[in-house]
């Protein structure tokens, strides 16, 4: 009777770590926002993952050698690609369901470009985070803002006032005052 509650302990073990195991993933929902700052021009924006490998050769890579027409650095990038611009919404989302995400299995760091006016700091790279589904608690979105500061990483989403797409004046205060990015 010891040795068969041995055995299905161990099991009970093994299974209990693989379901663990099985249960990590580095998907998130991605949201990224644009200041109205940028309303007026149509801005691209690329988001991506990246093994440590290439990390460098797009950390150093230059905003006109990723922009250009027939780049190779943006081709191999396998990026979901965002269009801003007067005729689609100042926040845009990548769910963490998105089928992009099956190319970006084992990476390391997400990078987001945008094709921003020339001394606007045009690309952000993160570490991926490992989120577990047992820890519910744990936030799995990024949430991403271009102003004209360039890309910056926020805690949370930013609220807007009911009556406009503007962004409510507690978050204006605390981007100006704590940030001092617009």
């Amino acid at each position: 009777m010891i040795a068969f509650i041995k055995k299905t302990f161990i099991i009970c073990f093994f299974l209990s770590i693989l379901a663990l195991s099985a249960c990590q993933s580095r998907r998130c929902n991605v949201s990224i926002e644009i200041s109205n700052y940028f309303w007026k021009d149509k801005v691209y924006v690329d988001v991506a993952c990246i093994e440590e490998d290439v990390y460098n050769k797009y950390s150093k890579c230059t905003s006109k050698e990723f922009w250009n027409e027939d780049s190779m650095l943006r081709i191999k990038l396998h990026g979901k690609s965002f269009i801003f611009d007067l005729t689609t919404p100042v926040k845009q989302r990548m769910s963490e369901n998105d089928s992009i995400w099956n190319f970006w299995k084992s990476d390391d760091y997400m990078i987001i470009v945008a094709e921003l006016p020339a001394g606007i700091p045009w690309k952000l790279i993160i570490p991926i985070d490992y989120y577990s589904s047992f820890n519910f608690w744990s936030e799995r979105d990024k949430f991403f803002y271009i102003s004209k500061k360039g890309i910056i990483q926020l805690d949370k989403e930013l609220e807007h006032n009911n009556k406009s797409k503007f962004i409510s004046d507690k978050d204006m205060d605390i981007l100006n005052e704590n940030e001092g990015w617009l």
